[in-house]
């Protein structure tokens, strides 16, 4: 069923654990979203301190005083939604539900109610579990699943990406 066997689930699932820490976890963290421009603070000025000067006296301003640097990537933060949806498959009654009078199938009406959760992800991810069969050599499902291409159609609608 897949074409790398258990390795393939494996690289998957490293793929995806990079991409989360490497996104910064930020939606685990809950952190804020970035400022607009008008909205961010001014750089905080900083002057090395003399080893002798009393922490308790007030400093005076010289003009030798830097604006702290910060890399612009960690002074940012930003978030990423990933929806994942295993299983996608259908078995012969969904396939014989969703034929149409007319010809052709339309499975648009099962992903009505997800379609709004899956919209909102940045990246929306299925696991596209069976094959797109073709009319002349039927359509089956269980244990060898085969849907009309009109189910990949539907998942488009219901937004996902991937």
């Amino acid at each position: 069923m897949y074409p790398y066997g258990s390795k393939g689930k494996i690289v998957l699932a490293v793929t995806l654990i990079f991409v989360l820490f490497w996104c910064g976890c930020s939606f685990i963290s809950r952190a804020p979203i970035d400022k607009g421009p008008e909205e961010q603070d001014e750089p905080e000025l900083v002057k090395p301190s003399a080893p002798d000067a009393d922490p308790q006296q007030p400093r005076e301003a010289p003009d030798d005083l830097i604006p702290e640097q910060e890399p612009a990537l960690l002074s940012k933060t930003s978030t990423l939604l990933i929806s994942a949806v295993g299983d996608i498959m259908v078995h012969m009654p969904q396939i014989k539900a969703a034929e149409m009078p007319g010809g052709g199938y339309d499975f648009k009406g099962v992903f009505e109610e997800i379609k709004p959760y899956i919209e909102k992800a940045d990246i929306a991810l299925a696991n596209f579990e069976t094959t797109v069969g073709t009319p002349d050599r039927g359509y089956s499902g269980y244990p060898r699943f085969s849907a009309p291409h009109e189910l990949l159609e539907a998942l488009r609608f219901a937004g996902f990406d991937v």
